[in-house]
């Protein structure tokens, strides 16, 4: 499954094509946990971050990448603050997350829909698992949240 997340980071190096927009609908639907789970992976992390940017940001599918992902990205965050992982996966999901809120880069699809879920997926670790973010990055950027 792992060498997945690399061909799907190559595939989504270029703009996705409006004719092909339900297929990457469907492609995000079976593969978002597999992408998910990757970013606890430091050689995996951030080529699934560059994947799940092209999700988050893109304009129709923002909103149903936002829908599908918000329980499953929560317990993500359970398994990344864990001890044991690495802790460039936790940077780089800190790192995520902060683009996620302040809208990414230039020509990115910026919504108050993703600083709301930003909010939603922190607040919610903090409150299932309070050791675990009480020992986080996500501190300062729950502040600023």
């Amino acid at each position: 499954e792992w060498p997945h997340i690399e061909i799907f980071d190559a595939c989504t190096q270029t703009d996705f094509s409006a004719n092909d927009l339900p297929q990457w609908h469907l492609i995000f639907q079976s593969m978002k946990n597999h992408f998910l789970v990757a970013l606890c992976y430091q050689h995996f992390s951030l080529p699934a971050i560059r994947v799940l940017k092209k999700f988050f940001f893109h304009p129709e599918l923002q909103k149903k990448a936002i829908g599908e992902c918000l329980d499953f990205f929560i317990r993500t965050l359970g398994l990344i603050y864990q001890p044991d992982t690495d802790e460039a996966c936790k940077e780089n999901l800190r790192e995520f997350l902060e683009l996620l809120h302040e809208g990414g880069k230039e020509g990115e699809h910026r919504s108050e829909a993703l600083r709301e879920f930003v909010y939603k997926v922190i607040k919610e670790f903090a409150e299932e698992n309070q050791k675990f973010y009480q020992d986080s990055n996500l501190i300062e950027l729950m502040n600023v949240v």
